[in-house]
């Protein structure tokens, strides 16, 4: 077959299978099933023997369950299954899911993909992957490729996030899916792939365990009320029962996956029609049982490994249900480190296998013990079980990464039968393990890549079937204890792994829970509680425009922290590796939601293509009434450099040096303490000393799937602190920084955690409303100067903090710019303003009116809670207006937008950003065509100092939104250290006195904090359908 150019990777789970497609120019998506990425991997057999599959499958079962199998992974070693009243060979059952992918991927792509590489647990032995394999035949695929899900989620988060695990490095990979729980410990091998060393199992842990521990809490309440009711929910006999019964579960995962983001949130209990508050702390109670099994289990692979005297290089948060935040608090507790996680982990695997793929031809099969079958893939041809490194070097130096080998892996050498460094003889076909790879050169899948979580779960049923765990590699079956937690503290990662919680092999027991609503099944099968569905977050993802293939992102090892204490760290990094310290046991989660913000296409006269990772937005509840929503991604970079942290102090010949550069610098030459840009007030002095030893410190969130953009602001302080340092060898500064949690309680311990540092003089952050208002009073007793590079609310400015400072223009200033628009650029004469019952929406609406004037000729109140906006589209068709202004949040936005739009379509409309998120731009799809966004935020290719690349190059990723601000706040703070400010009132009274300019704008600011400044620079953005590229700063 000739080469389309099309590659297609699969990870064909226990209860959802997920594929991702690669385009030839290195594009790539998700393939969606029924709107949603996840595909139920259940099968129903009908009386013609056609074979469904997906949700066509759980529908069907409802009535015939029988003849329905939802876990057809777990039968694979079996040649044939009972469904139906016949049996089915299990080839059939694998096939008819595969067959699914292929017919989707044919529609999207409109031919088939050249290669196919689907994953496959760590320890399936070659009778299973044969099966596997020979199904994706059946289905129509090429010869696949088989490579273990670990591989593929370790080579996704080396060779495309960026993450940092050396040649011998050991890294976890911790995957909490929607039906199982597995974790396998994985080392670096010399080719640059990875070998799995051992794994662990659990068939009975997962998200659906997480939702069946909420159905019994409530149980507890409604049990023996109003008769039979709960029997009817936990038992329905009728159809309307058994909608019932799908309500209370589907409302029951909802809420789950509100709390990760919520403090509380309401269950709905169908027959009763009562709703239920349930708390966070409530949640994490009835799940903690669950994830103490999958910490102790993670435990138990790295000690079978024989690793646990070797620090980790990482831990990898996979699989949907990994998006707990109290996972990654209990991992970073269990092993001294924080998790790298990402936005949409169900989409590691399958993105990490096509990663995997060559971008064109097809790589080497390993070698195997002699005798392979007749017929085999000779040398150079596709072979079944998974590539080797494309570099042509040994496939690895160790263990097999795959199912174990006669006697298991041998320490450090290779296994029995293991592939030999010359790569494979001719006429054989199956390694005795996987094969190890290494990441090739090609556009890397988008870390940030997320897809519209519509997934609607699957029913409550029964399964009809299972497979015992099998044993990692070298290790005995576990034998089971009460369950046991792990100890509330660990030593840093730096050291020898720690011993922690049971000891090998004893893996606590899952505690009774609610069992889902079944389905009675043939055969007297014993049945066995379901696995649970993967939690949803309400996003869309950046979808990345076709660029040419480009060499993937390489980490490099980080240079060693200096011994200085640090505050508390985050317990989720993500993205890129880093050195953390043990965290207080009784601090709070993150609680922020993943959010993706619309990519940026490609302007003219841009050299750099718009590719890369999102940045997530603002978590809700953090000042954005309607749950904030991330700024559009930079352009993807390559990374060149290392992270590097420094502090010291410098001796007094270098002091007096540096002494006489800061008076030339406070003379008004070119004096910035970082790069690009004056550094302070233009003020004639004598020479001074500068202030040596101290910190900068950031203040956010830094941890969870809500923290993309803060610690994009967290890396712009960073570069700053370390371009200070480059340029003042003798007189080096420190950099600290501060978990917020996105919590008001976690806001306030670390501002309290900031204060304590007496050698923190001034600081970056927090950025959002919640942090701000119970951080500031603090930060302000305290005399600590604090700049926000995000927060636009008015009224922050009103505290009465002389410590505040906004480092953007405010939402008043952003709606003076948008009449300005409206009427200078758009020549409106006859404006409709509409505006919500927020803030936000009276603030926008008065700002705009008096820069507009009498071009408004219109104004349209909504609430926010309306869903039905017939009448206020009406106001607005009638009145016929020549653009529309939209004052509010983007949740009524969006629906109120959108039938506007069906109603009129075109009619010109400009909004805040607000509303600047992939979800509006996804939800109105063409109809957000033309609509133009203000926003505060000066994309990062247009910053000075050549901010962009160089970020690109000290953290392997690309720039995001309000990074340039935060690396203006953080050199406003080292220029009062290089003018000798070395204390906090000294600070102060610097920073309020201030006035230069920046990489983003000038700065100097008021009484209050506000910029006061004859431009603050506000940016208006096209919508282009998904793209959305930036146009200009709109005229003062």
């Amino acid at each position: 077959m000739a080469d389309t150019g099309f590659r297609l990777g699969i990870d064909f789970g226990t209860s959802n299978t997920v594929a991702v497609l690669r385009w030839p120019d290195g594009r790539t998506k998700p393939l969606l099933f029924d709107g949603s990425p996840l595909l139920p991997s259940a099968v129903y057999v009908n009386a013609d023997y056609s074979i469904l599959t997906g949700r066509d499958a759980v529908h069907s079962a409802r009535l015939q369950p029988h003849r329905f199998e939802p876990y057809p992974k777990r039968r694979v070693e079996e040649g044939t299954v009972w469904l139906g009243e016949q049996d089915i060979p299990v080839i059939d059952l694998v096939a008819t899911v595969l067959r699914r992918v292929a017919a989707e991927s044919y529609r999207v792509a409109g031919t088939h993909p050249h290669e196919v590489n689907i994953t496959h647990p760590a320890t399936w032995p070659p009778q299973r992957r044969q099966t596997l394999s020979q199904a994706a035949v059946s289905a129509g695929f090429p010869q696949p490729f088989l490579t273990s899900e670990p591989v593929a989620a370790a080579s996704y988060f080396v060779g495309t996030v960026g993450t940092h695990v050396p040649v011998g490095g050991i890294a976890v990979v911790y995957d909490f899916g929607a039906g199982t729980f597995d974790a396998s410990v994985v080392r670096r091998n010399a080719g640059g792939g990875f070998d799995v060393l051992a794994s662990e199992g659990l068939p009975d842990a997962g998200g659906l365990d997480v939702d069946a521990a909420v159905v019994a809490y409530l149980g507890r309440a409604f049990t023996g009320r109003e008769g039979d009711q709960w029997r009817r929910l936990t038992n329905p006999e009728s159809e309307a029962d058994r909608r019932a019964a799908w309500q209370l579960w589907e409302d029951a995962r909802l809420a789950k996956e509100m709390l990760s983001r919520a403090a509380t949130t309401y269950v709905h209990v169908p027959l009763f029609d009562e709703s239920v508050p349930i708390g966070r702390e409530q949640l994490e109670q009835l799940a903690k049982p669950i994830l103490d099994r999958t910490v102790t289990a993670t435990q138990i692979a790295v000690s079978s490994a024989g690793v646990s005297r070797q620090p980790l290089a990482a831990v990898f948060l996979v699989g949907g249900s990994s998006r707990i935040p109290l996972a990654a608090t209990l991992l970073h507790r269990a092993f001294g480190l924080a998790p790298t996680a990402i936005e949409q982990p169900e989409l590691v695997v399958a993105e990490g296998a096509l990663h995997l793929a060559p971008p064109t031809g097809r790589a080497h099969v390993g070698g195997a013990p002699s005798g392979g079958a007749a017929g085999a893939p000779t040398s150079g041809a596709s072979g079944p079980f998974g590539p080797v490194p494309t570099s042509g070097g040994p496939s690895s130096g160790g263990p097999s990464s795959g199912g174990p080998s006669s006697g298991g892996p041998s320490s450090g050498g290779p296994s029995s039968g293991g592939p030999s460094s010359g790569g494979p003889p001719a006429g054989t076909h199956e390694p005795s393990g996987d094969v190890s790879a290494q990441p090739v050169s090609a556009t890397p899948v988008s870390p940030g890549f997320s897809v519209p979580s519509m997934n609607p779960g699957l029913p409550p049923l029964l399964q009809t079937g299972s497979m015992p765990v099998v044993p990692g590699v070298g290790q005995q079956a576990p034998h089971h204890s009460p369950q046991q937690g792990p100890p509330p503290h660990q030593a840093p990662h730096q050291g020898p792994l720690p011993q922690q919680g049971p000891p090998p092999h004893q893996i606590p027991q899952q505690p009774p829970v609610q069992q889902r609503p079944g389905v009675p099944v043939q055969g007297q099968r014993p049945p066995v509680q379901q696995p649970p569905v993967q939690p949803q977050v309400q996003q869309r993802p950046p979808v990345v425009p076709p660029v040419p293939a480009q060499p993937v992102p390489q980490s490099f090892p980080q240079a060693a922290q200096p011994q200085v204490q640090q505050p508390v760290q985050a317990p989720v990094q993500p993205g890129f590796p880093q050195q953390f310290q043990q965290p207080p046991a009784q601090r709070p989660q993150v609680s922020g939601p993943p959010a993706s913000g619309p990519p940026v296409s490609p302007a003219q006269g841009w050299t750099t293509p718009a590719s890369g990772p999102p940045a997530s937005g603002p978590p809700v509840n953090l000042g954005w009434q309607s749950g904030g929503q991330a700024r559009p991604p930079a352009p993807n970079q390559r990374r060149t450099g290392s992270l590097i942290a420094a502090a010291g102090g410098g001796v007094l010949a270098v002091v007096l040096l540096i002494a006489g550069i800061v008076w030339a610098v406070n003379r008004g030459g070119d004096g910035d303490p970082g790069t690009g840009g004056s550094s302070g007030s233009n003020q004639a002095g004598p020479a001074v000393s500068a202030a040596c030893g101290h910190k900068v410190a950031f203040l956010g969130i830094l941890a969870g799937t809500g923290s993309k953009d803060s610690n994009g602001m967290r890396n712009a302080t960073k570069l700053a602190v370390d371009d200070y340092n480059a340029k003042h060898p003798g007189c080096n500064v420190g950099f600290a920084e501060f978990d917020t949690k996105g919590t008001e309680d976690g806001s306030k311990l670390a501002a309290e955690d900031v204060v304590a540092d007496s050698e923190v003089i001034g600081v970056v952050g927090p950025a959002y409303r919640v942090e701000i208002l119970a951080a500031g009073p603090i930060l302000e007793k305290a005399g600590i100067p604090f700049f926000t590079p995000f927060a636009p609310d008015v009224d922050l400015a009103g505290k009465g903090w002389s410590t505040f400072h906004r480092l953007i223009a405010n939402d008043k200033d952003q709606a003076n710019a948008a009449g300005r628009y409206l009427k200078n650029k758009l020549r409106a004469s006859k404006v409709a303003v509409v505006y919500d019952d927020t803030d936000f929406g009276g603030v926008a609406r008065q700002a705009v009116s008096s820069t507009l004037g009498s071009a408004v000729t219109t104004s349209v109140a909504i609430r926010r809670a309306d869903k039905d906006f017939a009448a206020p589209v009406g106001q607005v068709t009638n009145a016929n207006p020549d653009a529309v202004y939209y004052a509010g949040e983007s949740d009524d936005g969006t629906l109120f937008i959108k039938a506007l739009r069906a109603a009129k379509p075109g009619i010109v409309i400009v909004v805040s950003d607000r509303l600047f998120t992939q979800l509006f731009v996804d939800t109105l799809t063409k109809a957000a065509d033309d609509i133009i966004v203000t926003c505060p935020c000066i994309p990062a290719d247009h910053a000075g100092a050549d901010y962009s690349s160089r970020y690109q190059a000290a953290f392997g990723s690309k720039a995001g939104y309000y990074g340039p601000e935060a690396y203006d706040g953080a050199n406003i703070i080292l220029s009062g250290f290089a003018a000798g400010k070395g204390t906090r009132p000294d600070m102060l009274a610097f920073v309020n006195a201030y006035d230069g300019k920046g990489i983003a704008r000038s700065y100097k600011f008021t009484a209050t904090g506000e910029l006061s400044v004859a431009d603050p620079l506000i940016w208006s953005y096209k919508i282009t359908s998904p793209y959305t590229s930036p146009e200009a700063v709109i005229a003062p």
